[in-house]
């Protein structure tokens, strides 16, 4: 029983680590968002798709009520 309080802990750690690189990245791309439309052609929907697909595992993880009530592989499959 301690291993699995033990595992989901060391999940929500993982899951807070990896959603706030997310979440840098995010607000560096916004920042960065002209020059790399410009050097890469791209327009502001291709943009916004990539911003958005390099994120898209933030929402889940920013739930710990819905994450303690769900299972380890449930935990980690809605992060991805």
């Amino acid at each position: 029983m301690l291993f699995k309080g033990r595992l989901r802990w060391t999940l929500i750690f993982w899951m807070f680590l990896m959603s706030s690189i997310a979440y840098v990245d995010r607000v560096n791309i916004s920042i960065a968002g002209s020059a790399v439309q410009r050097d890469y052609g791209l327009t502001n929907l291709q943009l916004g798709y990539g911003s958005a697909h390099s994120s898209s595992g933030m929402p889940s993880s920013r739930r710990p009520v819905v994450v303690s009530r769900m299972s380890e592989s449930q935990v980690f499959l809605k992060g991805l």
